[in-house]
């Protein structure tokens, strides 16, 4: 008999709480369908604001720094409107659950009231189970001082259960959320369909190359007639890093590093240089000659202040200037070798040549100024040592070059 009561409660109680959980029902998904589309909609318009500043920054029209702010603005740009768009259907369903709720007890209570005779129900354990639903709903249901909302799963199967318990899942227009089942049990699992902008590197590295001419320099003599211009170069090669003195303005650089710097200087007719008593000077070869320079081969450290007025940008995971660029500086080094080279006609009239190292009175450390006007990586320097290039003579000959490098 109190198995048939049983029956006959379920019976009575559960028809009427049925069909008023079907219009519920509908209410609540109808109103998530239009979240889904607000949300859906505003990620796919940012989705396409994005590939535009893709395309912009592929034709260089800006930098790489400057999209990745951009990029950052418009996520937090639609992660707000997002959030303001879903509040009114979001507090909707809040409502609606919470009259679902009322019903749902109220049909509860006017049944036990009506079967009380029939089967005693413990209204104290069904208080308890209710506020616990109701906690578990309004969790999932959160104001967004309490639960902001970050992520949307992506599973359209299972993005909507019944009324009580599906939920909103979390909003991030950053990313999404797929749920599969494995072993009975959900997996999460974050896939970022924008990843965080990588911010421009403060400090980057590169190389440099650089070709020019090369003469000496004295008082009331700029360069010297005694030096071929075309035969007379100057050419260097090095690395270094450059650093933004500013951390979000690539406005003002410092750029530092290491050169090898190779100075030629190529005599005319039979001249070639004689070192007597510590004086370097130029004197005629004792025989013809066909070819007489002089090289110096020097490490230095030059360090120079950069005026920056186009940014960077990436191109194969370098960073490049895009735009002019002004800079002055200073360097420091010291003397490798000093190289002597004269090829003549002996007294035989055949062909023969002196070479010799270090022999004159070179010295050995050299410091002087720099500056260069460029154009994203290609540039026009000059040199200027503010150290003879040799010592103890009469009239002191400062070293002198300009010309074109590329890179850094």
């Amino acid at each position: 008999m109190r198995i048939l009561h049983s029956i006959l409660f379920i019976f009575l109680l559960f028809p009427g709480t049925i069909v008023g959980q079907d219009d519920y029902d509908k209410k609540i998904r109808e109103s998530k369908e239009r979240i889904d589309s607000i949300i859906s909609k505003e990620r796919k318009l940012l989705t396409e604001k994005i590939i535009v500043i893709d395309r912009m920054v592929k034709n260089k029209e800006i930098s790489e720094y400057t999209a990745n702010k951009m990029k950052r603005d418009l996520s937090s740009q639609t992660k707000d409107s997002i959030q303001n768009k879903i509040k009114k259907e979001r507090n909707k369903i809040i409502v609606l659950l919470k009259e679902k709720r009322e019903v749902q007890k109220k049909v509860i209570e006017e049944k036990l009231a009506k079967q009380d005779s029939i089967y005693k129900y413990n209204n104290t354990n069904l208080e308890r189970e209710l506020e616990m639903a109701v906690k578990k709903l309004d969790s999932l249901f959160a104001t967004e001082s309490e639960a902001p909302v970050d992520v949307i799963s992506d599973d359209s199967d299972s993005k909507y259960q019944d009324g009580v318990n599906n939920g909103i899942q979390d909003i991030n227009i950053l990313g999404l959320v797929r749920i599969t089942k494995n072993g009975g049990e959900e997996e999460r699992t974050e896939i970022n369909i924008f990843p965080t902008p990588k911010r421009s590197k403060r400090t980057i590295s590169g190389s440099h190359i650089a070709l020019g001419f090369h003469t000496l320099n004295s008082a009331g003599n700029f360069g010297s007639d005694k030096f071929k211009v075309w035969g007379s170069k100057s050419f260097e090669i090095g690395g270094g890093r450059s650093t933004r003195i500013f951390k979000n303005s690539e406005l003002l650089r410092v750029n530092y590093g290491y050169s090898f710097m190779f100075n030629k200087l190529k005599m005319k007719g039979d001249d070639y240089f004689v070192n007597k008593d510590g004086v370097t000077s130029i004197q005629p070869y004792p025989f013809d000659t066909y070819k007489s320079k002089f090289r110096a081969t020097y490490l230095i450290l030059p360090v120079s202040l950069e005026l920056n007025l186009g940014g960077y940008y990436d191109y194969k995971e370098r960073e490049y200037n895009r735009g002019f660029r002004l800079g002055i500086g200073a360097y420091v080094g010291g003397l490798l070798t000093g190289k002597q080279k004269v090829k003549y006609y002996n007294e035989n009239g055949k062909r023969s040549k002196d070479v010799s190292y270090n022999k004159l009175s070179t010295n050995d450390w050299v410091y002087g100024l720099s500056a260069h006007i460029g154009y994203r990586n290609k540039a026009i320097y000059a040199k200027y040592s503010l150290v003879p290039l040799f010592r103890n003579n009469p009239v002191n000959e400062y070293p002198l070059s300009f010309g074109i490098r590329w890179g850094l």
